[in-house]
C-alpha cells in the first residue's frame, strides 16, 4: 500500500481540509486502520513480556501498564481532547502554533509524571519499583508520539499519524528482536526497547509536522483551555472509576468466575472496540467542520455515528454467534462456554453503550465540556449499580442484563443532553 503525504501542512496549498464524501471516507479509514497499528505495539510488548518473564514480573508490568494508561488518559484529556474540539480548523500557522503549545503540554506530563515515578520508585522498591523506574525512562516519548498523533488527527491527515504509527511498530520490532536474540529479553530491556521506539517515532513525528514542541508554552495551553481540559480530565476519571468500580463489586457480589465470563465475552468483541475507538477520533474534527460549515448537520451526524457504531456491534456480535464451539474453545478455552451464553446480552451492553458515543461527541464538537461532565456524572452512578445488582439477581446474565440497562438509559440522557444544548447554541449562533 502507497501512503501519499501531501504538502507540509498535509491539506493542501491553503491548508484548507479535502471536502467530499471520497475524502472523509478515506480519513475515517485511515483513523480506524492507525487505531489498530496503535493498538497492536502495547498488545504486542504485553505478549512479548508475558512470555520472557514469570508470573511476579508480569503482575509488576501490569501496574506499570496500567499506569503509563492513567498517564495517557490525562494528556488526552488536557492536550488532545481540546485540540481535536478547538483546533480543527483554522489556518496553517494557527493549526502549527497549536500543535508546538500541545506537544509541549504532552512533554511537560510526561517530564513531570517521570520524576513522580522516580520518587514511587524509590518507595516502593522491588520488582515494581524496578518497572516504574523504567516507565520514568520513556514516559516523556511515549506521551510525545501520542501527541503528533492528535496533531495529525487534528490537521485531518490520519494517513501522516497511520506513518508514525507504522514507524513505531517497525523500530519496536527490530528493538525488541535485537534484545531477544541477544539474550537480554527482560521486563526492563523490552520496555525500554518499546519506549525508545516510541521515542524516535515522536522525532519522526516533529519532522512531518515541520514544528517542534514549545515546553515553554504548556501551562499557557492548560489556561487557555481551562474551560473543557479540566472537565474532560474528570470526565474521564469518573468513567473510569464506574467501569471498574462496577466490575470490582460484580467480582464480589456474583464470583469471580461471572467476572470472568463477562470479560471473555467482551474480549471476542475486541476488534468492535477498536474500530469503535477509530471512528470516535475521526467524528471529532469531522463534527467540528460540520459544525462551522453547517451547524444544522451535526445533529445528524451524531445521529449516525452513534447509530452506526450500535449497528456495528450487533453486527459483529451476530458474526460471533455463528462462530463453531470447537474454534471457539481453541481461542478461549474453558470460558468459552460461559463467554458464549452470555454474548447475545453483551452485544446489546455494547450497542447501548456505542449509542452513546454519538451524543457525545456532539457535545464536545459544541466545546461543551461542562454538559460533557454532567451527563457523565449523572450516567455513571447507572453503571456502577446496574450489574451488580444484575449479577446478584441472575448471575453472568444478570449482571449483562443491568449493564445494558445501564447504558440504554445512559445513552437516552446523553442525546437529550446534545439535543438541548445542540437547540440553544442554533439559537445563540448569529444567522
Amino acid at each position: 500500500m502507497t501512503i501519499e503525504v501531501s504538502p507540509v501542512d498535509g491539506t493542501g496549498e491553503r491548508g484548507e481540509v479535502a471536502p467530499g464524501a471520497f475524502a472523509a471516507t478515506r480519513r475515517g479509514a485511515m483513523t480506524v486502520i492507525d487505531q489498530g497499528v496503535s493498538s497492536l505495539t502495547n498488545f504486542g510488548l504485553s505478549v512479548v513480556v508475558l512470555r520472557a518473564v514469570g508470573p511476579r514480573e508480569f503482575g509488576a508490568f501490569t501496574l506499570m501498564l496500567a499506569t503509563y494508561m492513567v498517564a495517557l488518559c490525562l494528556w488526552r484529556a488536557l492536550g488532545g481532547d481540546p485540540q481535536l474540539v478547538r483546533h480543527s480548523g483554522g489556518t496553517l500557522e494557527e493549526r502549527r502554533a497549536a500543535s508546538r503549545a500541545a506537544t509541549g503540554l504532552a512533554l511537560g506530563i510526561g517530564l513531570v509524571g517521570a520524576a513522580l515515578l522516580l520518587v514511587m520508585s524509590a518507595l516502593t522498591g522491588g520488582v515494581v519499583g524496578a518497572a516504574l523506574l523504567y516507565l520514568a525512562a520513556v514516559l516523556p516519548g511515549l506521551l510525545l508520539q501520542d501527541a503528533w498523533r492528535y496533531t495529525f488527527f487534528a490537521d485531518q491527515v490520519p494517513a501522516r499519524a497511520l506513518l508514525n504509527d507504522v514507524v513505531w511498530a517497525v523500530l519496536q520490532v527490530a528493538l525488541t528482536a535485537s534484545v531477544l536474540l541477544t539474550g537480554h529479553g527482560t521486563m526492563g530491556t523490552l520496555v525500554l526497547a518499546w519506549g525508545a521506539s516510541a521515542t524516535l517515532a515522536a522525532g519522526v513525528g516533529a519532522w512531518q509536522a515541520r514544528a517542534l514542541p514549545r515546553l515553554s508554552q504548556a501551562w499557557a495551553w492548560l489556561q487557555q483551555h481551562r474551560d473543557l481540559g479540566p472537565r474532560f480530565a474528570a470526565e474521564t476519571g469518573i468513567a473510569l472509576v464506574a467501569w471498574q468500580g462496577g466490575f470490582v463489586v460484580i467480582g464480589a457480589v456474583a464470583g469471580l468466575s461471572v467476572l470472568g465470563h463477562l470479560n471473555a465475552a467482551r474480549v471476542l468483541l475486541g476488534p468492535f472496540n477498536l474500530l469503535a475507538l477509530g471512528m470516535v477520533g475521526f467524528a471529532i474534527p469531522e463534527g467540528a467542520a460540520i459544525w462551522r460549515r453547517a451547524p444544522e448537520r451535526l445533529r445528524r451526524a451524531t445521529a449516525t455515528l452513534g447509530g452506526g457504531l450500535a449497528a456495528m456491534a450487533l453486527l459483529c456480535t451476530g458474526i460471533l454467534l455463528l462462530v463453531p464451539d470447537r474454534l471457539g474453545v481453541e481461542i478461549l478455552g474453558q470460558t468459552w462456554e460461559g463467554a458464549r451464553a452470555v454474548l447475545p446480552i453483551v452485544g446489546l451492553w455494547v450497542a447501548a453503550e456505542s449509542a452513546g458515543q454519538g451524543p457525545r461527541m456532539g457535545l464536545m464538537v459544541l466545546g461543551e465540556a461542562k454538559s460533557v461532565l454532567r451527563a457523565r456524572a449523572i450516567t455513571a452512578p447507572l453503571i456502577l449499580a446496574g450489574g451488580p445488582i444484575g449479577a446478584a439477581m441472575g448471575g453472568a446474565r444478570g449482571a449483562a442484563i443491568g449493564l445494558t440497562l445501564a447504558h440504554v438509559l445512559g445513552a437516552r440522557h446523553w442525546w437529550q443532553t446534545f439535543s438541548s444544548r445542540h437547540r440553544a447554541r442554533l439559537q445563540e449562533a448569529p444567522a
